[in-house]
């Protein structure tokens, strides 16, 4: 019985993440660059990807790689709302409603690229365990 309860407890944690968040990551030609589109439920945000991370929620990281792709820079993200957090007793930095993320590449770049994305969401009531998020697409 207790196996059934942790089975329906993953399932109901993993359709209900998919229900707060969604991700569209693509390429755009003319600017030579993959977008990464995070479309949040309301009420729930992500984390900035530049903070402390003994602050208690976890950054939002992303590992993009491919055999034939040169990377220019880091992943570029909008400016986030920024607030002191009493719950974890530190400043956070976040994202609600859309978060649009960029990671130049080179004009020379080709073929496949793996994809890679963990945050982290929460509410005004709680957060939930981070997540990873694995996309990959190809540039011709």
């Amino acid at each position: 019985m207790k196996i059934l309860l942790v089975i329906f407890s993953l399932i109901s944690y993993c359709s209900l993440s998919q229900e707060e968040i969604k991700w569209n990551v693509n390429y755009n030609e003319a600017k030579n660059e993959v977008v990464l589109t995070a479309q949040l439920a309301n009420g729930w945000h992500i984390y900035s990807q530049f903070m402390d991370e003994n602050a208690g929620p976890i950054p939002t990281s992303f590992e993009i790689e491919g055999e034939h792709i040169e990377l220019i820079g880091n992943v570029i993200e909008p400016k986030p709302t920024e607030v002191y957090d009493e719950n974890f007793g530190s400043d956070i930095a976040y994202f609600s409603d859309e978060a649009i993320f960029t990671q130049k590449i080179s004009p020379d770049s080709k073929g496949w690229i793996n994809i890679e994305i963990v945050y982290m969401l929460c509410n005004d009531e709680g957060c939930l365990p981070p997540m990873v998020s694995e996309f990959e697409i190809v540039i011709e």
